[in-house]
């Protein structure tokens, strides 16, 4: 049985291509220039309709001013997402890597999109 597991092993293993006959992947081109241009726009259009949305709720006669600043706070995280995004555009123009990787709260990042996409009644 020990023999049998044996083979079996020796059956499994690949055989790989010599060291000269070696190719490296073929690196994904980047996309195109329409595709990016639909992505940034998407991206920027999300914290402007929190804004217009959070502004016409601020017209609002009957709003409690804890509720009134509430929305005044998410209009201003918008206001700072969309110079994150305009300053990203703008490094990206130079030529720099954009992509920077940072450590932060998935829970409050959760609740921040929540809160910025969703539709108050």
């Amino acid at each position: 049985m020990l023999e049998q597991a044996e083979l079996n092993e020796r059956a499994e293993v690949p055989e790989y291509p010599p060291c000269g006959q070696w190719t490296p992947p073929v690196r994904k081109s980047a996309p195109p220039l329409r595709t990016l241009v639909a992505r940034i726009s998407h991206d920027l259009r999300t914290p402007l309709a929190a804004i217009l949305a959070n502004a016409e709720f601020l017209t609002e006669t009957n709003l409690k001013s804890e509720d009134r600043m509430e929305l005044y706070q998410e209009i201003r995280a918008s206001i700072d997402r969309m110079n994150e995004l305009i300053a990203d555009l703008l490094e990206c123009a130079k030529g720099e890597e954009v992509f920077r990787p940072a450590v932060g709260n998935i829970v409050e990042m959760t609740e921040s999109v929540v809160r910025m996409i969703g539709v108050r009644p």
